[in-house]
């Protein structure tokens, strides 16, 4: 038997974002997931993207790339060691923008052939109580100024999906709505690899499965 369970309907700007995961009971993954499927199409938002396909191949290929070295960060992080300069800073502009009552980790990736320097600021929720979607942020700063280029972040509001499965079931796999982008960011990439499981990311050009280091359009 399979069990669909949203964590959260959100209503904002016209717009209904799904989350949820999708608990395995003796049945296939590839079956149940379809609801998951149809419920993202039924609340994702139309697109105008015109974005070609060359150019969402180099995008996921980017979130692959980034999304791998940020995962690898994140297994290396040393918890007693004292945050650098750059991020404590990073630590201070986001002060006002963290999610409450959840703990923050920051992550420094030096990106040479890029000219930055990512400062990752990383919500660690400990595995046990969900997939903590979001907010993560990535700060980016030029190695030559100094100074902040970009900051990006993961999802528009705090988005935590409880590891809640009934007695008897496991976690087949994760889904959300993410209307930042028409194609998965490196942060579900790095989801994917730190809860060891497909994510399925419904945009407004279609569905999209994660697979640590896969991306397809469905």
């Amino acid at each position: 038997s399979w069990l669909f369970a949203p964590s959260s309907l959100i209503l904002a700007s016209n717009y209904l974002p799904l989350n949820g995961a999708l608990y395995l009971q003796g049945r296939s993954v590839k079956n149940l997931l379809l609801i998951a499927i149809i419920a993202i199409t039924t609340f994702g938002c139309a697109s105008t993207s015109t974005t070609t396909s060359t150019q969402f191949d180099e995008a996921n290929n980017k979130s692959i790339t980034d999304g791998s070295e940020l995962y690898k960060s994140f297994t290396a992080y040393n918890p007693n060691q004292n945050p650098t300069q750059i991020e404590s800073s990073t630590t201070q502009v986001l002060s006002e923008y963290i999610c409450d009552d959840t703990q923050y980790i920051p992550l420094t990736i030096n990106r040479e052939v890029e000219g930055i320097t990512s400062v990752y600021y990383i919500a660690n929720t400990p595995s046990d109580k969900g997939a903590q979607f979001g907010r993560h942020y990535r700060v980016d700063y030029d190695n030559k100024s100094n100074k902040i280029s970009t900051i990006e972040y993961s999802t528009k509001g705090c988005v935590l999906i409880p590891n809640d499965a009934p007695d008897g079931a496991e976690v087949a796999a994760l889904f959300i709505t993410h209307i930042l982008a028409d194609s998965p960011s490196e942060f579900h990439v790095f989801l994917s690899y730190l809860h060891n499981k497909e994510i399925y990311v419904g945009t407004g050009v279609g569905n999209w499965k994660v697979n640590k280091n896969s991306i397809e359009l469905m």
